[in-house]
């Protein structure tokens, strides 16, 4: 009987676990940054994700292949089991021209088209991708740009202390 039981259990557990038992985890802070930039030198990105877990790479979209759009889009591993949001993003822009940021994970947090400042937001779920875009309407990207989008997650219990 004892065998019959702790077969039906691994049975149980193969089949997606018990009916009526259920755990949801929580989403873990998707710390990170990513910044677009061109200084005169040829548009460069980079980021902080391993690629372990949240894997990411740049498009670049244009009139004849000048970029008005640079893009970073970054989505979690297929097979990690963890699931992310973005809690606190950070979008900053430092040009001498205009340039457009946004970020986006659920929700989007565009700055528009201008000159250099910074904006924040709750940006919910990673539900896909995680974007960062340096963007023109009209045009194409004119350097010197920087954009990064960073969100360093919620703030830690020791946060401030000496």
């Amino acid at each position: 009987m004892r065998t019959i039981r702790a077969g039906l259990a691994a049975l149980a557990l193969a089949l997606g676990g018990v009916p009526g038992a259920s755990a949801q985890a929580a989403d873990v802070p998707a710390n990170g940054v990513i910044t677009i930039t061109n200084q005169g030198f040829g548009l460069t990105a980079t980021w902080t994700y391993d690629g372990a877990t949240i894997d990411c790479e740049m498009t670049t979209d244009g009139p004849g292949g000048v970029p008005q759009i640079a893009s970073v889009k970054c989505k979690p591993v297929q097979g990690n089991v963890l699931t992310y949001s973005c809690p606190l993003m950070v979008v900053t822009r430092t040009t001498a021209t205009v340039v457009g940021a946004r970020a986006r994970c659920e929700h989007t947090l565009d700055m528009g088209i201008g000159t250099s400042g910074a904006a924040t937001a709750n940006l919910g779920r990673l539900q896909t991708s995680l974007f960062c875009e340096a963007y023109v309407d009209s045009g194409v990207l004119v350097p010197p740009f920087t954009v990064t989008c960073s969100d360093p997650g919620l703030p830690s219990r020791d946060a401030g202390a000496a």
